[in-house]
């Protein structure tokens, strides 16, 4: 069987029907083609998929018959697709469910022979898959399909054609632009508009959208995954709270312990590699972990020289209403700890504040040593501005902590391992922190235009820690954070002249929040430039 491979454009919709947001894409995307499954993306492209043709062509007209090592001869037969000059992929008989044809539209590459070109892919309503081909001017920039109306941006040419319909050059085909993909991918520069329509209510359920797409990850049932060796009777101990247990199959596994010890800690691997399915600009990995217990400072240093970390990311107090989150692992400044063969010494200290003149978060920097090992520079950080109850009501103080363990990270050695992270359970603010470092990380590398999905990338991590972001207000923190660096990005990019009379900003009303309807409205389109 042959496959659709897309390039990397994605155009964005958002549209409300019945009483419910939906948001969604068309895919977008240059010259497309055709490879066999299961191929890995060759750097001769062309060359490898004429080879490959070739042989398909071969067995299917000549040979008639072929033969695999471990099977008797087979026929080979005649796909449900045809490969057309035009770079058409049209499906004869039979189709592709959208659960399969999504994944495999979202694969991409770069066009070989057009970069920066675009493609709309659109199941028409006779049932054919056509690409429609979005050219642009070289001298003036400008959008534009077979020659018709020129837009500035992909953006206001989909918005156009989505009132007006398309006519395919080839076949001349009315194509129309009516039903999206679902999806929950969006454009770091239109969040703000995805906030507004999250925050209204449903005038039937009485849930905002929030809590709604909160709810739907929630209800992803990892029941499943096995936790046995977190519930065994020698380890229950070393768990702060007995239902908050690490997965077997991402729990970190101490290797340096004693034959009659235990090699268990609360604490997960949370990885994700770049590429599909979040498309992010290079592997994120973080250990996520529970506070430290006084039974478990051996246990915690043991898993920081193993995996050889040099940043520890902090986010809570010692105490919080008086009651203890923490365990102190670190020595006061100057002093030392010694725990086995581990000794841990504090060289510097510093307390950041915030704009409010309380201290924001602590910058510590540890040696670290290891009887009879060179010693190592480690890098503690640690976030004390999140109240006891709720979250920041600004994010500005989360996005500023958040750039201090970036800078940490580029001072320590480029073979570092995975940033620790911790709160005391190691899931609420713990999760919180990680999903919006990865999505902060993907925008800085790609641009405020990437696509970021805020719903999957909190599932991605629940598959390895669970309960990763754990209410409903750290989960609208996240939108709100991400909100907030693209209007910095934004502001330092173009800072406004606009003033008034008295050299002050002019300060404009926000635009009024729409209103759910129950009939469907116009879709409102938006691409990812970047």
């Amino acid at each position: 069987m042959l496959i659709l491979l897309a390039q990397k454009r994605l155009i964005y919709y958002q549209k409300k029907s019945n009483g419910l947001t939906w948001f969604g894409h068309f895919l977008l995307f240059t010259c497309a083609c055709l490879i066999l499954p299961k191929e890995p993306l060759p750097t001769s492209f062309h060359e490898r998929v004429l080879r490959r043709a070739q042989q398909a062509q071969y067995f299917d007209d000549d040979a008639g018959l072929w033969k695999h090592k471990a099977a008797s001869a087979q026929k080979l037969e005649t796909s449900n697709l045809s490969v057309e000059t035009s770079n058409q992929c049209i499906p004869r008989r039979g189709e592709y469910k959208m659960g399969l044809a999504v994944p495999l539209l979202l694969r991409r590459r770069e066009s070989q022979r057009a970069p920066g070109s675009y493609a709309i892919t659109v199941k028409t309503t006779d049932d054919h898959v056509v690409h429609i081909l979005i050219q642009k001017k070289a001298d003036t920039g400008m959008y534009h399909v077979g020659g018709g109306d020129e837009f500035r941006t992909v953006s206001e040419l989909l918005a156009h054609y989505n009132n007006n319909p398309m006519v395919e050059e080839g076949s001349q085909r009315v194509v129309h632009l009516m039903n999206l993909v679902p999806s929950t991918c969006v454009p770091a520069d239109a969040i703000d508009e995805r906030i507004r329509l999250l925050e209204e209510v449903d005038p039937v359920t009485k849930k905002s959208g929030f809590l709604e797409e909160f709810e739907r990850i929630q209800q992803v049932d990892d029941q499943f995954s096995s936790r046995r060796e977190g519930k065994k009777e020698q380890n229950v101990s070393r768990n702060r709270y007995k239902n908050i247990v690490p997965f077997d199959h991402t729990r970190v596994i101490l290797k340096d312990v004693p034959p009659n010890e235990s090699d268990y800690i609360n604490a997960s691997y949370i990885r994700i590699p770049k590429g599909p399915p979040l498309h992010l600009y290079a592997n994120r990995e973080y250990i996520s972990t529970q506070g430290c217990l006084p039974n478990t400072l051996l246990d915690f240093w043991r898993m920081v020289w193993q995996e050889n970390s040099r940043v520890i990311v902090m986010t809570t107090k010692e105490m919080e209403r008086s009651r203890s989150k923490c365990h102190v692992y670190w020595p006061a400044l100057r002093e030392e700890l010694n725990l086995r063969e581990y000794v841990i010494k504090t060289v510097e200290e510093i307390k950041v504040p915030g704009d409010n003149g309380l201290d924001m978060f602590i910058k510590r920097r540890f040696m670290v040593a290891k009887k009879g090992m060179p010693q190592r520079e480690l890098f503690h950080l640690q976030f004390i501005g999140w109240p006891d109850h709720g979250c920041p009501e600004q994010p500005e103080s989360v996005l500023r902590f958040l750039d201090a363990v970036d800078v940490a990270c580029k001072k320590a050695i480029s073979s570092q391992g995975p940033v620790i992270v911790h709160c005391s359970a190691g899931i609420g603010r713990t999760g919180t922190f990680i999903v919006i470092d990865i999505l902060l990380n993907q925008i800085r590398h790609r641009g405020s235009s990437c696509p970021i999905d805020i719903p999957r990338t909190v599932m991605k991590i629940r598959e390895q820690r669970s309960r990763m972001v754990q209410t409903e207000a750290q989960y609208v923190f996240l939108y709100r954070a991400i909100s907030c660096y693209v209007g910095m990005i934004n502001r330092s990019r173009h800072p406004s002249d606009d003033t008034g009379d008295g050299g002050q900003p002019l300060h404009l009303p926000p635009p009024p929040v729409p209103r759910r309807r129950t009939a469907p409205d116009v879709a409102q389109a938006y691409v990812n430039n970047g």
